[in-house]
C-alpha cells in the first residue's frame, strides 16, 4: 500500500518541480529571447531531462529509503527555488 503511495506521490512532486522550472526559467531563460513556458511545458522538459538521466531504482530499496528519496526530491526543489531566487535579485541589482 506504501508503494502505491508513493507512486502517487510523484504526481504532486512533478509539479511542484514543474512550478520551480517555471520560475528559474522566467529569470534567467526569458531574458535570453525564449519564450514564457508554463507548468505542462515544464513537466515535459522535466520528462525528457528524467529519461535521458534515467537512474534505475534499486531492487532492494526499502519502503523508507524511498520515502527519504521523495522527501529529498522536494528538499532539492524548494533549495533550487530559493538560490535561483537570490541569483536573480543579484542579476537585478548588477
Amino acid at each position: 500500500m506504501l508503494k502505491f503511495g508513493i507512486f502517487l506521490a510523484t504526481i504532486p512532486i512533478t509539479i511542484l518541480k514543474a512550478f520551480v522550472m517555471t520560475k528559474i526559467w522566467s529569470w534567467f531563460i526569458i531574458p535570453l529571447g525564449f519564450p514564457q513556458i508554463g507548468i505542462w511545458h515544464a513537466c515535459g522538459i522535466l520528462t525528457i531531462i528524467s529519461f535521458i538521466s534515467l537512474k534505475w531504482r534499486d531492487d532492494d530499496d526499502t519502503e523508507i529509503q524511498m520515502l527519504n528519496k521523495i522527501i529529498y526530491v522536494i528538499i532539492n526543489s524548494l533549495v533550487a527555488w530559493g538560490f535561483a531566487y537570490i541569483f536573480y535579485l543579484l542579476m537585478q541589482a548588477l
